[in-house]
């Protein structure tokens, strides 16, 4: 086991930048379809 005394040599902003490009796309095919989805709202609203 590690020694907690010793000094860490985790790469922090490679982690941060890994989790950063991850996150985009789903950020991105998060808030597409929803444009659409209230771009259709007012369509479906009328009464038929």
């Amino acid at each position: 086991m590690r020694d907690p005394r010793e000094g860490s040599n985790t790469d922090y902003g490679a982690i941060v930048g890994g989790t950063a490009l991850s996150t985009v796309p789903m950020v991105i095919l998060f808030l597409l379809p929803r444009r659409q989805f209230i771009a259709g709202l007012p369509a479906g609203a009328t009464k038929g």
